[in-house]
């Protein structure tokens, strides 16, 4: 058992003590309810159940029909509540041992960062947007109830027909509160129908599966929102007589992020973040990261949801803080992570990752064409800031001449030019062209150039922004 799965199945009995708590409170309802019904019937004390007897046990009926409805709505909502949070909780642990591992100081506003997620999905349940049929919770628990009803009726009508006393109805009654197996035998002589009903069972099977896909929903939501989960691994109970061949098949099957099945009603199935990566290896690339490397999956997810961080160099370790620091103070210099670019470029030049002829030879020209401005459509962009070093130390890719000059021609020559923002919310231009079949993006910031090949993911998300200009 890996890490990732020990952080899973323990947040995973947390969300089972919620359902048997559930449970007891559903059961306590509807045993108030036939308490309550039962003392009604026994202080009639009539001899036998008359007509006027009837309708008032078929008012009460419904109006104790009416208030577990009631009860069990707002004691179901509070478990999908819970459950909900210990979803998302999954995801949080992994992120913090990831963070932990990386030597980061997370302080992270993980509430803000998954609450629109688990309001979501509350919301979807208690409405019925969940579901095929649009039905909303208090719709199910009412029809749920609706058993209940038929159940007590049935009673009602066959202590007519064997003319029961209200007393022996009452005293009927609150054996049907008791579990099939401790009911006396004469019970199946006298209710046939009831011999193995369970009074709450509709109502509890549907608070299993709400709280159930509360959980499952929350725990998948939130993988979409961590950059380092695979997939959705499926993990089936494997109980006895209580696994379906579905969810047999399903067993330790990893499904994409974006496409899970939902689980069938009062199903006990688990779904564990899957991550391909020990934790010590994801933690190395998110160190590399934040040291500046590579990285494109966790650029555009910072993008994303970089409101909810700021990297900010604190001693010898990294402080996440909740973005509300006046961005001015935010610096999109190379002080920011503490790395020397020039430094962490002569490392990679001495041990031959870039060829020092080849990068010197493109660093020179860079430099030429900029000395006097490149002039693009819109303004004039000088290289203030000795931006070549940053461009081939985090990507290598553009270190040949043919590179600089498709750079310079991206800036002169553009296809489009849209307004971006970086992760610290800064504002800037991105420049797109395409030049031999592949999109180059160049973008702008202040004195800040930087140039690569994006992912198609991230251009599309560059070309979300306001346009600024279009070739002709």
């Amino acid at each position: 058992m890996n890490e990732y799965e020990k952080i899973t199945r323990s947040i995973r009995k947390k969300v089972s003590k919620v359902t048997l708590e559930q449970q007891k409170e559903i059961l306590k309802i509807y045993t108030e309810a036939i308490e309550n019904m039962a003392k009604k019937a026994a202080d009639a004390k009539e001899d036998s159940i008359t007509k006027k007897l009837l309708n008032e046990f078929t008012k009460d009926l419904i109006s104790e029909k009416i208030t577990i409805l009631k009860n069990i709505s707002k004691s179901t909502t509070k478990s999908i509540t819970k459950a909900a949070g210990y979803g998302i909780k999954t995801n949080e642990d992994m992120l913090k041992r990831i963070f932990d591992l990386a030597g980061v100081n997370s302080n992270v506003n993980y509430e803000g960062l998954f609450s629109s997620t688990k309001k979501k999905i509350i919301n979807d349940i208690v409405s019925g947007k969940l579901y095929k049929d649009n039905k909303t919770l208090s719709d199910r628990i009412w029809r749920a109830n609706n058993k209940f009803e038929d159940n007590i009726q049935y009673m009602i009508n066959k202590g007519i027909l064997e003319g029961k006393s209200s007393l022996e109805l009452a005293r009927d009654l609150e054996i049907f509160i008791k579990e099939p197996a401790r009911r006396p035998w004469a019970w199946s002589k006298v209710y046939p129908q009831l011999v193995v009903t369970v009074i709450d069972y509709n109502a509890q099977r549907l608070a299993r599966t709400s709280i159930n896909h509360s959980y499952q929903n929350n725990t998948i939501q939130s993988c979409n929102m961590n950059p380092f989960v695979d997939g959705i691994e499926w993990h089936s109970s494997l109980q006895h007589g209580r696994t379906c061949d579905i969810c047999g098949e399903r067993h330790g099957k990893v499904f994409p992020k974006d496409n899970v099945p939902l689980d069938h009603p009062n199903g006990l199935c688990a779904m564990i973040p899957y991550i391909s990566k020990s934790t010590e290896e994801v933690a190395a690339e998110l160190r590399n990261w934040l040291d500046g490397g590579d990285n494109s999956i966790l650029d555009e997810w910072y993008d994303k949801y970089g409101d909810y961080f700021t990297f900010k160099k604190t001693d010898n370790s990294y402080n996440f803080k909740n973005k509300t620091t006046n961005k001015n103070d935010i610096r999109m210099n190379l002080e920011l992570f503490g790395i020397n670019e020039k430094k962490e470029l002569e490392k990679l030049i001495r041990f031959g990752v870039i060829d020092k002829k080849k990068y010197e030879e493109c660093y020179s020209l860079f430099k030429s064409y900029f000395e006097k401005g490149i002039k693009t459509p819109i303004d004039i962009v000088y290289d203030n800031k000795d931006r070549y070093i940053h461009i081939a130390r985090r990507h290598k890719d553009m270190i040949s001449v043919d590179k600089v000059k498709n750079i310079v021609e991206t800036l002169s020559k553009p296809d489009y030019i849209y307004k971006t923002k970086d992760k610290f919310n800064i504002e800037g231009k991105g420049y797109i062209k395409k030049i031999n079949e592949e999109q180059l993006l160049v973008i702008v910031r202040n004195d800040i150039i930087t140039s690569y090949h994006p992912s198609k993911n991230y251009l599309n998300k560059i070309k979300e922004g306001e346009l600024i200009w279009e070739k002709k």
